[in-house]
């Protein structure tokens, strides 16, 4: 059997054709799990040794979290939920 070197070569072209670049889906895979909060997840499945390396890279997607964030604080507060300090006279009480 004869080696073809450009074998491989042509096998990963068609690959990222039909899958996208690599670079893509790592950055959606990355995307998607600090989206979620899940940032250790992230920062271990792109082999970076500090959280702090991927949080830099990947925060743009926490201002929407924020957002979100803020709403369902608002929406509890209006809606006669829990307050800030509510947690703490509950344990001294």
């Amino acid at each position: 059997m004869r080696h073809d070197p450009t074998a491989l070569a042509r096998r990963c072209q068609q690959a990222r054709r039909s899958l996208g670049q690599p670079n893509s889906l790592r950055h959606t895979v990355a995307t998607t799990l600090v989206s979620r909060g899940d940032l250790l997840a992230a920062q271990y499945r792109l082999g970076q040794r500090d959280p702090s390396t991927t949080l830099r890279i990947y925060s743009h997607t926490l201002p929407l979290h924020d957002q979100d964030a803020a709403a369902l604080l608002d929406t509890l507060w209006t809606t006669g939920g829990p307050r800030p300090g509510d947690a703490d006279a509950a344990r001294q009480g």
